[in-house]
């Protein structure tokens, strides 16, 4: 017999060892603020429901193609996080017109 060569030759390495570990799946990202969490004066960003991450790429930063390959994200750029909150999952009611406010169900007409 020779001596073993590739990976097993390594102190500490297993003779059987066939390569790189199985890739893990993916898990979404928590959310970054959630109903309970959300700051007095905020509500929670209607794009990203508090996630704070691309709601479309789920801050992966690429989607894939009807062929399997990556492409980037249309909504965020790559960015991975979301263009409406900026990362923060809420949006400050003093910080927004009128007219943006309406869009939000759950705010007051008026914040102040």
């Amino acid at each position: 017999m020779g001596t073993p060569t590739g990976d097993a030759a390594r102190p500490g390495a297993s003779p059987t060892a066939a390569g790189p570990a199985a890739p893990k799946p993916f898990a979404p990202p928590e959310p970054v603020v959630t109903a309970a969490t959300l700051k007095p004066g905020h509500v929670l960003c209607l794009d990203c429901d508090g996630l704070g991450w691309c709601p479309e790429c789920l801050a992966r930063g690429y989607l894939l193609d009807d062929r399997g390959d990556r492409r980037r994200c249309f909504v965020c750029f790559g960015s991975k996080i979301c263009q409406i909150c900026d990362a923060f999952g809420q949006k400050s009611l003093a910080d927004m017109p009128s007219w943006v406010r309406r869009q939000y169900p759950a705010a007051p007409t008026d914040p102040r």
